[in-house]
Formats: C-alpha cells, structure tokens, sequence
C-alpha cells in the first residue's frame, strides 16, 4: 500500500520508527527498483534558514562515506510541499536497543563472542569515518558521530552490522540556545554520552566516540546499562566531576576487562587514541577463544533465533525485581525513541508529563503498516510464520526421502557409465586400477606427444599404453618449446616395467615427468644475492638457472643498502607469475626457440616526500599523471638512479628537482614550495598614489638576504615568516612583516621628517630663554596643535615634522606673541627667527 508518493519516484509504504528528529518510513525507489529507507526531517526544524544550511553540509558529509558498516545515504530530495526527506539504505534487521530488549524479555543475554564481534565491526565503521577526507581538497573531514548509542547500530538478518545516523546529531547541537543558566545542553544520549560531551569547554573529538562505544560494549556483556538505575543529572554530575568506575565483570577474563577500561578512561589521553586500536585488541581477543570465519553467519542465526523467539539455551542473566526492570525498560525507552538532543530541564519537564498524554503520543501515527523485516519487534507474527515453515517441513519429508533415493540411484548408474567410457578422471582411475595398463604417462606441462622407439603413439599426455612386448624400448616426449625427454623403459617378460633412474610401480600408478625451463635472473644493480625458496643460490646476478616445469620456484634478490626484492613467485606450468609490487620486478618471456623467462630485480628504496605546504601533487619523471601527493600518507618505490621529480600545488610555483636514489638516499624527505608575492607600495597621505620604492632587504629567521627590487614587482618567497625593509628618498624607511601564505603586500610610506631649528632674540639681540614653541598644520587645519619644545639659554628650539605649510607661535609673559608661517621641507634648512618685544 502506497502512503506517500515524492517526486514521482520514491514510495512511502509504511512507517518504521519515529524520533525527535523526524520519522522513519520504508519505501521504494522506482527507478532503481529497490526498497530503500526514508526518513522524513520534521517541518518545525525545516523553517530555521541556519538548520536548513548546516544539514545539508552535514548530509553531504555522512553521503561522501563509502564502507560496509555504515547505512549509505543515497539522494536528499525536497517534496512539492517542501518537507525534506533523506533517502537511505534499508536494513532488513533490527537495532542493537530492540535486540537487547528481546534478550531482557527472555532473561538472557547476547552471546559473549557475539557481543564482541559487534563492537569490533562498529569500530571499523567508526576508523574509516574518523580517518576520512575531502575527496576534492584532501583535508580531514573531522567526522564525528556524537551519538554512539545500541539504537544507532543495526544488525541485519545476515548478519552485517551497520551504523546509522552519521553526522545528524552535529546539527542540532550547533542550533540549540541555551535559555537558562543552569541548562547544559549536550549532544547524544544521556547513558551513552562521554565526560568530554557534558563539560562547558569540552573539547570533544572522535575519542568521544570511543568512550560511548565502551558504554554500549558493557551493556552487551552484562545486560545492563553502565549506569543503571542512575537518574540523568546523577549520569551528568559523575560524568562531570566524579571518577569513573567500572566494576568487575564476573565471569570475563582480565584481559577482557582491561580493554573496557581502557575504552572507559575518563580522561582521553588515557583512552584508546584511535578506533582501529580499540579494533586490533578485540579481534586478538576474539581471535584467542573461538575460530572467526563464520561468526558473521553465527550472529545472522542469532538474530534469527530472536525475531522468532527462540534463544539458545545457554547465557542465562539474572534479572532485576519486577519494578526494577520495568524502570530499566522504562528508561531506555525514552532515551531511544527520545530525541538526539536532551538538555536537562527538557528531560526533567518530560517526566512530568501526566501518562495519558504520553500514550496519545505513542499512538498518533496511524499510517503505520510494519511488516516482518522492518525494525518493530513484532513476535506474534513471526512465531506465525515459523509455525507456518515448520509444518510445510512435516508435510514435506516424504517427498525429500523419494527425491535423495533417487539422487543416489542416479548418481551409481553414471559411475558404471563412467567407468566404461571413462567420461571423467575418476572414472579413468577407476578403470586403470581394476585393468591396470602396462605403463601410464603424465607430463608437466601436459600435452606432450609419446615416441616409443621413434614411433609416434596415438594420443598426448597424460596417456596409457596398454600392451608393451618385451624388451629394450627408447621412451621420448616431445612438447613445443621445451627439450625433449628421453628415457629408457625395460619391459620384462611378465610385463613389468622398469624406467632407468624412477621408482618401478603398478600401472595404474603413473610416472610423472617434468619438461625443463631456463631461467635468467639479472638486477638493475650487478652482484645481487639470490635466494630460491628460501635458500641462498650459490651465484649473484646476472646467472641463471634450469626449472623443472611445476615445481614452486620463488625468488628474492637482496643487495645491501636497498629494499629487499622478495615475494615473486614463477609458476612456470602456467606460465604466470605474481609478485608484491610490480616496480620492483621486470618479467620477460621467451617463447621461441624454447621456453625461457628473464627475470630482472629492480632495487631502490621506498621514499616519503614532504613538502610545505603539504598536500601538493607529485610527479614522477615523464609520468603525466600525479603518483600521488606529498605528507606522511603515501609511499614511493624509487629504482636506483636518478629521478625526475615535480611537485604541483595550487597557488604555488611548481617545485622541480632531481632525486638521487643510492646507498645513502634517506627515506624521506621535505621541500619547501614558494608563491609568488606582489609588492606595492603607496604614499601615506594619498593611498591612490603608487610609489615606486626599492626593497632593499628581507629578513628571515634573523638572516638577511640582501637583495634589491624596485616596487612594483613580484617576489618569489617560501612559505616561512620574512621581514622587507622598504625605502625611498624623502620618506622614512619601513619596515614591513609578509606571513607564510600572503599574496599581496602593500605598504604605505610616510614622508620623511624634516629637522626644525627655532631662534628667539629679544630687541637687543640676546637670546630669550623658556620660550614655548607651539605648531598648528595649514595643510591639514583640523589637526590639533603640536607643542614643539622650550628655547634653552641660547634661545634656541628643535625639533622634526613631517613636510607641509606651518604656523609657528612662539609664547612667554611679558612679551608678545608671535606667529610665522613657513613651508618646511626635508632638503633645505628649515629656521624660524622671532624678535620678541616686551609688553608695553
């Protein structure tokens, strides 16, 4: 039955849970013809313009994450009516939180291996989504799921373990005001949040993760919450200022218990620094107490067991009292179907809701549809279908029992056939081994033509001759490529057959010979050690060596200073070969006259190459395409020689140089990229217009580089911190910082100050002392007035100004003031006489 449809292409069918974030529907896409999940974003969340932008780079996120433990978002679409709705990948299975209350129903609790085995999958979820990159810009994505909890973490019928809800929580978080003083707004789920997640200034990171997934882990083991029956602001408060501790598992071994208290380190140094740790020291432990093929498969019949009701007999949990367990379900209800954001005050207005409104809340979906793979928990209608299965089964086996008889009636009457006509090799084994012939030959390669005394016999090998009379035969065989093999057969009167230098035995046993091949081994750098299967040859390259066809021959060459060369294998029946990577081995077969193989160890070294910035293309000699790029991620195989190597980077000049790989080549290695910077220089007063001035130095880590450059221009520069001495005649010289990754440098000279020297005299002709020289700007008349100085004994002022039209004041008691302009400037002498007269 079809709900809704949306854009003409994706069904709603049915509803499979809902959360405060919006609902989950099962639907159908019909242009890929798959049933998918789709949830459906909650309009009040919608309106926000903030939300909308920030869940959209969210869901892009989570939809750039390709990995098998992870639900896969396919499309966001938007309705006719606007409503958002994600479309997903659909699971047919159930989350961990439903598996869990299923095994609380029963008193029992998830297998011990299993329960591990679910954590390490989340784990490898977790490592590749934490360890993820922009696939256009290469930086970390810095993902983080925020809200690790048992409903966010599924489990297929087949066993497949996913995690859901990437990214979704980190939008509410960032949209949520706090309104009360006292309110705490935290992100996840109360029981499975991490210390880090409940403190003010937290910095919370993919540890946090880690901390929650520990949380879930002990809930596995031991049925039971780690804070159990623990109200939220107790959960809050120890997660906040107590200690974290974790009791003894009763029942787990140590080492079991150590890996949970490392995962449950308040602290995130002391916690696992990265999921692929937690990861490693699960699988060791797994892999020291049971075989791990098909636990996949084991944790695919376990879930089936509980959809259906029918848990093994073994694990038995104590339970609670009754009113104890009904908190316990109580409590993970509403922390399950709750929303993904919870701040304290919301939570406490939650549990003062009267009952019958939190009914009506339950029930006011009425377009509910489940059916037997969505997520409800639905025991009546799958014990139905069991019951269903099981008497089909009954009705069923008499036809089985008729239908093996048969099989097996079939299956005599083609060995008979088989035996005659020799159909198949088993049949012809049959045959040789009742009518033993006189001699029976195989070669490797196959295929070979049989000469008896230079007579041709019909057929190739693998061939059995029946009759042979006695006496003295040559036994040649003759294959294209390879050197005929010649023996001699003696063929005696009872007619056993004896081959000079091979085992005499029956008939039906065949003698098996093998062609021989050469094989040329040579290296890039003579005089190479050679080992063959392990064990050290007797010569160094370039030798060579005769191989019989079949026989396993592997090769390794080792040269002192260089990576070993190891693991190629020559399978010389099939003329194939595989080896470790391909840049260290150079294969060439010869076909005609015969069969030969030259094989050539290419010796170098594996090479790291850095540069700053990082992330920068590197191309390898005339190599078109980009080998990959610079940091501590990738690894080059160089051969010995001399290298071509460029390296490219947006925004930077390309990086040329050639790398020697030898003996003493180190294995890695850093190189700094430069960008080209422009300098423009303008005048302080007037900002449109552009000087030119010289750069006369640039300083970096306290050396000078002495250089000279006339403004405007262009500089080459690396991306360190470096210091420019601008200078130009007339104006003061400046002294300008470029950071590591400027682009543009503009500088704003001001014109050099120029020296004023004051004179004050009285009528007489002597100098007035403690004279106050003041200075008001013509130029620019809203500056404020400069005081310049005091005359001294000689009555004489100084001072500098920056170039312009002044007014000069000379003011003392008892005398008149006075005043002069003067145009002062930095070439000439600038000197201001006053001739003070007393008051009359």
């Amino acid at each position: 039955m079809i709900l809704k449809e949306i854009n003409d292409r994706y069904e709603i069918r049915s509803t499979i849970k809902r959360g405060g974030f919006g609902i989950i529907y099962k639907g159908y896409d019909r242009i890929l013809e798959k049933t998918v999940a789709i949830k459906k974003i909650s309009p009040e969340l919608m309106q926000d313009e903030k939300f909308r932008a920030l869940f959209q780079r969210e869901a892009r996120y989570a939809a750039k994450l390709n990995h098998p433990n992870i639900v896969h978002i396919y499309d966001l679409v938007v309705g006719e009516d606007g409503q958002y709705f994600m479309i997903m990948e659909y699971i047919d299975g159930l989350d961990l939180q439903r598996l869990l209350n299923k095994c609380r129903d029963s008193k029992r609790l998830i297998p011990h291996h299993l329960a591990i085995y679910i954590i390490a999958e989340v784990c490898k979820a977790l490592d590749y989504a934490h360890n993820c990159r922009d696939t256009e810009t290469r930086e970390p994505i810095q993902l983080i799921h925020h809200d690790i909890s048992p409903s966010n973490i599924m489990v297929s019928s087949s066993g497949v373990v996913k995690l859901i809800d990437f990214g979704i929580a980190a939008v509410q978080r960032q949209l949520v005001p706090v309104t009360h003083a006292l309110e705490l707004t935290v992100q996840g789920k109360i029981p499975y949040l991490s210390p880090e997640q409940v403190q003010e200034d937290g910095q919370v990171d993919h540890r946090s993760d880690l901390f929650s997934l520990g949380l879930v882990l002990y809930e596995l083991l031991t049925g039971k919450k780690f804070f159990e029956n623990k109200e939220k602001l107790q959960i809050l408060d120890i997660l906040k200022n107590s200690k974290i501790k974790i009791q003894d598992l009763p029942g787990h071994p140590k080492a079991l218990q150590q890996i949970l208290q490392k995962a449950l380190a308040k602290s995130p140094e002391e916690r696992y620094q990265n999921a692929n740790q937690f990861y490693l020291d699960l699988m060791t432990y797994l892999m020291s107490m049971r075989d791990l093929n098909s636990l996949d498969a084991e944790l695919a019949q376990f879930v089936k067991q509980v959809t259906a009701g029918e848990l093994p007999g073994e694990h038995q949990m104590p339970l609670p009292p009754e009113d104890g367990l009904q908190n316990i379900l109580t409590s993970v209800e509403k922390d399950d179907e709750g929303d993904i954001l919870a701040s304290i005050f919301e939570e406490d207005e939650a549990s003062m809701s009267p009952p019958a409104e939190k009914e009506k809340a339950t029930i006011r979906e009425p377009e509910a549809q489940p059916a037997l793979q969505d997520y409800f928990d639905l025991e009546d209608e799958v014990n139905t279908v069991i019951d269903v299965i099981r008497l089909a089964a009954r009705g069923h086996k008499t036809l089985m029992k008729r239908f093996l008889l048969g099989t097996i009636a079939c299956g005599m009457v083609f060995m008979i056939l088989d035996f005659v006509f020799h159909w198949t090799s088993l049949g012809t084994g049959l045959y040789d081994y009742v009518f033993p012939p006189a001699i029976k030959i195989q070669t490797i390669p196959a295929g070979a033509q049989v000469y008896l005394n230079d007579k041709l016999y019909p057929g190739t090998t693998p061939v059995s001759i029946g009759k042979i009379k006695p006496g003295v035969y040559e036994l040649k065989l003759v294959l294209d490529g390879y050197a005929p093999i010649k023996k001699s057969i003696h063929v005696l009167r009872k007619g056993e057959v004896r081959i000079k230098g091979l085992e005499n035995r029956p008939g039906y046993r065949p003698y098996v010979f093998h062609f021989r091949t050469t094989v040329f081994l040579n290296s890039n750098l003579p005089g190479a050690e050679v080992y063959i299967n392990g064990l050290k040859y007797g010569k160094l390259t370039p030798c060579f060596l005769t191989w019989e066809v079949g026989e396993k021959c592997q090769i390794e060459m080792h040269k002192a200073g260089y990576e070993a060369l190891d693991q190629f294998v020559l399978d010389t029946e099939r003329k194939e070969w595989r080896m470790r990577d391909k840049r260290m081995w150079s294969v060439n077969m010869i076909e005609q006259p015969s069969i030969k193989y030259q094989i050539t160890g290419l010796f170098g070294k594996y090479i790291t190459i850095k540069s700053n910035p990082s992330l920068a293309q590197i191309y390898l000699d005339e190599n078109p395409d980009p080998v990959g790029v610079t940091g501590d991620i990738d690894r080059f195989y160089l051969t010995a020689g001399v290298h071509k190597i460029r390296l490219v980077r947006k925004g930077y000049n390309t990086r040329e140089f050639e790398l020697t790989i030898d003996e003493t080549t180190p294995a890695s290695m850093m190189k700094n990229l430069s960008r080209p910077v422009k300098f423009t220089v303008f005048e302080a007063n007037n900002p449109h217009q552009q000087l030119k001035a010289r750069i006369t130095k640039l300083i970096i880590n306290g050396r000078t580089l002495s250089r000279q450059y006339i403004t405007p221009c262009t500089i080459n520069l690396f991306p360190f911190t470096y210091y420019a001495i601008i200078s130009k005649e007339g104006y003061q010289d400046t002294r300008v910082k470029i950071s590591p990754t400027a682009r543009t440098v503009k500088v704003e000279l001001k014109p050099a100050l120029a020296d004023i020297s004051i004179a004050v005299l009285d009528a007489n002709g002597n100098p007035v002392k403690d004279v106050k020289i003041k200075v008001k700007s013509l130029d620019e008349p809203n500056k404020p007035e400069i005081f310049l100085g005091i005359t001294d004994e000689a009555g004489i002022c100084g001072g500098t100004l920056e170039p312009g039209l002044y007014l000069f004041r000379a003011v003392k008691d008892n005398f008149n003031l006075q005043e002069k302009p003067l145009m002062v400037t930095a070439t000439n002498l600038n000197l201001v006489e006053f001739n003070f007269a007393n008051k009359n």
